[in-house]
């Protein structure tokens, strides 16, 4: 659960809210504001189960890391659907744009095996959507023709990510030469090629400063760089 989870909710239609871990921004004064819930895998398929919704929302199957949670839920959706004789919509948001089958597999037998489990279950999950919002054509790209096909009666759509409007003035003074990255260090995000480009940046721009706000696998990397380099904050 992050933040912008949390901001969104207060501007969304009331909607209770399960988690299982708080990413590190996580804010507490808007966490009191929503009261989100706390719930390890199989409570949270209780929780869905007891009480029952209109509408489920799921981490999307390539998520690989949340699979089996979501098919925990849909599974209580489904149970529970028979017993009362209805139908609760599944839906998703769906960004990603690498298939969990091209990750590296872990090295482990047991986490291979469970792996290779958790790439089964992403596709019968896939399956089970009824509705599933994509951000990106890229992710849409990947569930066309790396997964399965949706059910017939499943809708799509997709809605490309766009940043909120600047609230800063209209009138703001140039900061020339000044870059910031913000977010997770990793080659994931694109930082593998930031510590790369930087060398040739700063030695054409001399105003050039570089500011790195984030945390990350390359952390290391990039303390190196700052304390090498007196531009790099």
């Amino acid at each position: 659960l992050r933040t912008a989870h949390l901001e969104r909710a207060l501007a969304m239609e009331p909607a209770d809210i399960v988690y299982l871990e708080s990413r590190y921004d996580f804010d507490g004064e808007l966490a009191r504001r929503t009261a989100p819930e706390q719930a390890g895998d199989l409570r949270a398929a209780f929780l869905v189960a007891r009480r029952g919704y209109d509408e489920i929302e799921v981490n999307e199957p390539a998520a690989i890391d949340c699979v089996r949670r979501s098919m925990y839920v849909v599974a209580a959706v489904r149970a529970r659907d028979i017993v009362t004789r209805r139908r609760s919509s599944v839906v998703a948001y769906a960004i990603g744009n690498i298939d969990p089958s091209d990750l590296p597999r872990p090295r482990h037998p047991w986490a291979r095996l469970g792996r290779r489990l958790d790439e089964r279950l992403a596709r019968i999950l896939w399956r089970q959507i009824d509705r599933v919002a994509f951000g990106t054509e890229t992710s849409r790209d990947l569930y066309r023709d790396r997964f399965p096909p949706l059910r017939r009666d499943a809708r799509t759509v997709l809605i490309p990510a766009l940043p909120a409007p600047c609230a800063c003035p209209d009138q703001a003074p140039p900061r020339n030469g000044e870059i910031l990255f913000l977010g997770d260090l990793s080659e994931r995000k694109g930082f593998d090629q930031v510590l790369t480009a930087w060398p040739s940046v700063a030695a054409s721009l001399s105003m050039a400063r570089l500011t790195i706000v984030g945390r990350g696998t390359l952390r290391a990397a990039a303390d190196d760089l700052a304390a090498r380099d007196d531009r790099v904050t």
